[in-house]
């Protein structure tokens, strides 16, 4: 299990503008967050469709995380995405609760495809909600050889657990889909979350 503490950067850009920000991201964000004392990796995902995409960071410790988040240099790279957003960027904090990375190779992960799922738990059933997606992620890992990892964060200000599955290819998970769905119905009409969970598929186009 990957024992860390997550940073993701979320962002909205225009569809037509988002190779332009994935190069930025492989060129410029990922190698200045590998140089920071106690990172992890980072790993950049996207939806062409709808242009939503974000920027996952892994740290050894809180003040690894907070420092990198001052580092002019990285303040800097963020500041290159302007000029593709359709919205401002939201920066958000969480603990690495199950799970891990998939292996990538010198950052080729072509071909690899990821899916969000995110749902707000009151916090007198965050436990039960979490035991509940932890078993839905282990099921994934355990049906099929295409799902190349898992993780499961908490963050650290709010109730909102964020699920995140890595697929070799877009047709492993689509083919995956229909029990995902109706693990999240189950989840719902149980009582054990007030509305159901958001998902999306993301394209994953860098893992450093």
């Amino acid at each position: 299990m990957l024992r860390a503490l997550a940073r993701i950067v979320s962002m909205t850009l225009r569809p037509e503008s988002i190779d332009d920000a994935f190069d930025h991201f492989r060129n410029a964000s990922a190698p200045l967050v590998r140089a920071q004392f106690g990172s992890l990796g980072i790993l950049g995902a996207g939806n062409r469709e709808s242009g939503f995409s974000f920027a996952i960071s892994f740290w050894e410790t809180r003040g690894d995380l907070e420092r990198s988040n001052a580092n002019p240099a990285v303040v800097e790279a963020m500041g290159g995405y302007a000029q593709w957003m359709a919205g401002p960027f939201l920066v958000e904090s969480y603990t690495v609760m199950s799970g891990g990375l998939p292996e990538a190779d010198a950052g080729d992960v072509r071909g690899r495809w990821l899916r969000t799922t995110s749902v707000a738990a009151p916090t007198e059933r965050l436990e039960d909600v979490t035991a509940m997606f932890e078993e839905r992620l282990e099921g994934a890992r355990a049906a099929s050889p295409a799902c190349a990892g898992t993780l499961l964060l908490e963050p650290h200000i709010g109730q909102s657990v964020l699920a995140l599955e890595f697929w070799s290819s877009r047709f492993a998970l689509a083919s995956w889909d229909a029990v995902a769905k109706i693990e999240d119905q189950r989840l719902f009409r149980a009582g054990s979350v007030d509305q159901p969970p958001v998902r999306d598929t993301l394209e994953v186009f860098g893992q450093y």
